[in-house]
């Protein structure tokens, strides 16, 4: 695949501890404005994570002019051991998840209209938490990024419904952008609007799931920075409660099978620490 100036994608920007960084301030790679200069920080190009930018403008100015020739030829950065967001695992069995069958169980245009939302929501959400811009974000055509979705999708071993081809992903395309339905990847979407949409305050979290599993990883670059309850937000603790009443428990022999209604939850059982968290955290 060739590159281009919409391929230099965003990442938000991270502190760096080489020598250069203690030596020179941090500056924009075009206009040479110091950070102290800039009213926001500097942006990380997405691809090598190492020069930075201070706008759109002077990235693209850089990348026509040198930044193309070196991008992606800079060693990058060793990926941590678990790449998903804070809090994925423990949602994906509280959900009913862990079977990747989620999309196998709707009809075909509810299938269709959940699998352009989870690439809706993941591009808001990409550029909401880690200020990486890419598809509709980016000022670009949105199909060419969404058809990478949907090529990551059909990688995914159990993602897809077994009725999936070749012509059910053209009509899953010509359903993203013919701009007569509500799923229209020309359209930015919200957290918010995707739970009056769909009248279900847990659909975000479904579809931030079922994104995770699509991608191999979250869209967080520093989990440090943000806690499981922004990612996933107890709207209504019965809901939750009544998803944890389904999770299969694991208690040491002898031993009674708590209850998920339990005001005082005991860590004797084998829920994981961060499960709980999520149905009693406020």
């Amino acid at each position: 695949m060739n590159a281009s100036c919409e391929d230099a994608d965003w990442i938000s920007s991270s502190s760096d501890s080489s020598p250069e960084a203690e030596t020179f301030p941090a500056a924009c790679a075009t206009c040479h404005k110091t950070q102290s200069e800039l009213p926001a920080p500097l942006k990380h190009c997405a691809k090598c994570k190492k020069t930075q930018y201070c706008s759109v403008d002077c990235q693209k100015a850089d990348w026509k002019t040198a930044h193309k020739k070196v991008c992606g030829k800079q060693p990058k950065p060793k990926p941590a051991a678990d790449q998903h967001n804070p809090g994925f695992h423990a949602m994906n069995g509280l959900l009913g998840l862990s079977g990747n069958d989620h999309l196998h169980l709707l009809p075909e245009k509810e299938a269709f209209d959940q699998l352009i939302d989870c690439y809706r929501l993941r591009v808001e959400d990409e550029y909401k938490y880690a200020g990486e811009a890419r598809g509709l974000y980016g000022g670009e055509d949105p199909l060419a990024d969404f058809r990478e979705f949907l090529d990551m999708a059909e990688k995914r071993k159990g993602i897809l419904p077994g009725w999936w081809s070749k012509e059910k992903r053209a009509l899953c395309e010509r359903a993203a952008t013919d701009g007569d339905s509500w799923a229209d990847i020309s359209c930015a979407v919200e957290k918010s609007d995707i739970t009056e949409h769909y009248k279900d305050p847990m659909m975000p979290m479904t579809l931030r799931i079922l994104g995770e599993k699509i991608y191999g990883k979250g869209f967080i670059i520093d989990p440090a920075t943000t806690t499981t309850t922004q990612l996933y937000p107890i709207e209504s603790r019965n809901r939750l409660v009544l998803k944890a009443s389904k999770v299969s428990y694991k208690q040491p022999p002898g031993q009674a099978k708590p209850s998920p209604l339990s005001s005082t939850p005991s860590r004797s059982h084998a829920v994981r620490p961060s499960m709980v968290q999520y149905i009693y955290h406020r």
